[in-house]
């Protein structure tokens, strides 16, 4: 037997929604935590982990690493900052951070995405 799918309500999606906004608004703080995040939807910790796991398939703290992969994906295509800045703009820590954990999410480094990227590109015009 397999368990029913959960049926997802419109307060789901703006509750998706909602995380979603709060996300974006403090990408580039690296200081913001899921505890914020939580806050911010007026929950506990583990109320708001568990719904987020629940609704999303991924804890909270993956779920804001993949939105700021995305984010440092979306400025290394840009080609406009260095892969430092783009690190900090997409809110790590360190350029050593950001690049570990770009590394494990893209199989490649910051630096080789935008080499790839660019390669592409150029082939394409």
């Amino acid at each position: 037997l397999t368990p029913p799918t959960p049926q997802v309500t419109h307060f789901d999606n703006d509750f998706i929604r909602n995380i979603l906004q709060s996300v974006e608004e403090n990408i580039q703080n690296s200081e913001f935590k899921i505890d914020d995040l939580a806050e911010a939807m007026s929950m506990s910790r583990t109320v708001f982990y568990r719904k987020v796991k629940s609704l999303m398939g991924v804890s909270p703290v993956d779920f804001v690493k993949t939105m700021r992969i995305k984010r440092a994906v979306q400025l290394l295509e840009q080609d406009e900052f260095t892969v430092s800045e783009v690190g900090y703009m997409s809110g790590f820590t360190t350029p050593q951070y950001f690049s570990r954990v770009f590394k494990e999410a893209m199989g490649c480094t910051p630096k080789e995405y935008r080499l790839k990227h660019k390669t592409i590109v150029e082939q394409n015009v």
